[in-house]
């Protein structure tokens, strides 16, 4: 899960980059802050259950 949403650049971006290239991995991205529990529940929530 990216988090996409941070004031400037976050500091994962380099490692979002390079797994989503990676056929072995899934990722997400989402404009939310680094606490995508409080803000952004409803879009976490739908990755979460599509992934069971």
């Amino acid at each position: 899960m990216y988090a996409a949403g941070w004031d400037g650049r976050p500091p994962f971006t380099p490692v979002h980059q390079r797994l989503r290239e990676d056929p072995s991995w899934a990722t997400h991205a989402l404009d939310s802050g680094h606490n995508l529990m409080r803000d952004a529940p409803e879009d976490l929530l739908k990755i979460l259950l599509a992934g069971r």
